[in-house]
């Protein structure tokens, strides 16, 4: 018997030093002394609704492999390897096929929740407002601001009358989105429920990494066609793919790490 041990008293428990989520955010610093070690009500912790929506996903890849694994696995390797983007191009309109819409969902469900849990790790911002309520309205910012680019890559290829680049740069960029999807699926539930941030970081370096590829890969496939405007594909890419997150990195560091 350790002297703490001997200097308690009937029905006190002394809680070991282990490692334990916080009711501050979704990971841990090192050992918690024992007077810490509070129960916490489970919407103050990791919501229910967090485990539902990574099943959701799960089980959306699982429809996808189950009923159309061809199209599955050429999405997936489409993501790296041109021939396979060039296929899924001349095989008709991806989007307008029923896995698209699957995709579509998997890639907002996700991103959404890694997210709000980027900003729930940064800030704690469920003091301020309800966890569900504030999912939700990044899955509806995340899918409108796809919806604009996606409109926007549109516009410009009629107007630049680069139609067919346009469309190869249009998909490249949604199979990108769609590997990212499938790589946060696997990768949210040790986020949420493992005592170590060490998944939280992989998965941000893996989506900068996914980022700056999508940027190159987009950026040559703008050089390698004659006709494709490089003013255009600059202008592009700094306002709609650099922009957006310049300027959510000098948000945080000016109104919230300040």
């Amino acid at each position: 018997m350790t002297p703490a041990e001997g200097n308690m008293t009937p029905g006190e428990i002394h809680a070991p030093e282990t490692c334990f989520h916080n009711p501050e955010g979704h990971f841990l610093g090192n050992h918690i002394s024992g007077e810490n070690l509070m129960p916490l009500p489970l919407a103050d912790h990791d919501p229910a609704w967090i485990f539902l929506v990574i099943m959701a996903c799960a089980g959306l890849f699982a429809f996808l492999q189950l009923f159309y694994p061809h199209r599955l696995k050429m999405v997936l390797r489409g993501a790296f390897a041109r021939n396979y983007a060039n296929q899924l191009i001349r095989t008709g309109n991806l989007y307008a096929e029923r896995p698209a819409y699957v995709f579509l969902i998997i890639y907002l469900l996700s991103f959404s929740l890694f997210l709000y849990i980027l900003l729930d790790h940064l800030t704690n911002i469920r003091q301020y407002t309800a966890p569900l309520r504030l999912y939700a309205s990044l899955f509806f910012l995340v899918f409108c601001f796809w919806a604009m680019k996606t409109l926007i890559i549109q516009l410009t290829g009629r107007l630049f009358n680069t139609a067919e680049q346009t469309r190869e740069y249009e998909m490249n960029g949604f199979l990108i989105n769609v590997f990212s999807g499938f790589l946060l699926t696997i990768l949210l539930l040790p986020i949420v429920y493992s005592d170590t941030a060490l998944f939280f970081y992989l998965t941000i370096a893996l989506l900068i990494i996914l980022f700056i590829y999508k940027l190159l890969k987009g950026f040559s496939i703008g050089i390698s066609h004659a006709g494709f405007s490089l003013l255009h594909l600059f202008l592009y890419l700094c306002t709609l793919e650099i922009l957006p997150y310049a300027l959510l990195i000098r948000y945080y560091f000016d109104n919230i790490q300040g």
